[in-house]
């Protein structure tokens, strides 16, 4: 089983997960057994049609989950569990009681980001739009800068 375990910090996870969305959403264009639905992680249902939120897209793609096959977070090991929620809460804005990165240090900036973001923002990043999420992810890297930290780009 493939994992996130290497993912250390939130911009390379944003990187991910906006990469993962985008092919998921290109590929539901094409294909009627694909579904972008923020209200499941990566659903199939009675007749065979897979349904997945942001972190489903993930699952999908980085953890290669077959389209054909449920996958929920108890499927993972608690530190890949643990980035899909974090994932799950960016996108309602929730970041107070995730401290998913070691070095807490990340916790600031991503709170500073999100309580400087319209509403519209935050209702974008619900619905999946990829531009929000690079808008964001590209909010966080200017503020990881400011504050000196270091963060793993997404080779594209």
């Amino acid at each position: 089983m493939k994992t996130l375990d290497h993912v250390n910090d939130p911009i390379h996870l944003m990187d991910i997960a906006i990469r993962d969305v985008r092919e998921f959403k290109r590929r539901a264009k094409t294909n009627n057994k694909l579904v972008f639905n923020v209200h499941v992680w990566h659903d199939i249902t009675k007749t065979g049609v897979c349904h997945a939120c942001v972190a489903g897209a993930v699952m999908s793609g980085e953890l290669e989950v077959p389209d054909d096959q449920e996958a929920r977070l108890t499927h993972f090991p608690s530190a890949t569990r643990a980035r899909l929620e974090f994932l799950d809460n960016i996108r309602m804005g929730r970041f107070i009681g995730n401290p998913l990165f070691p070095d807490r240090e990340w916790l600031n900036p991503l709170m500073l980001v999100m309580e400087d973001s319209p509403a519209d923002l935050m209702q974008s990043l619900n619905a999946g739009n990829v531009a929000a999420w690079e808008k964001l992810r590209d909010k966080v890297v200017e503020t990881a800068d400011e504050l000196d930290l270091e963060y793993v780009r997404l080779e594209e």
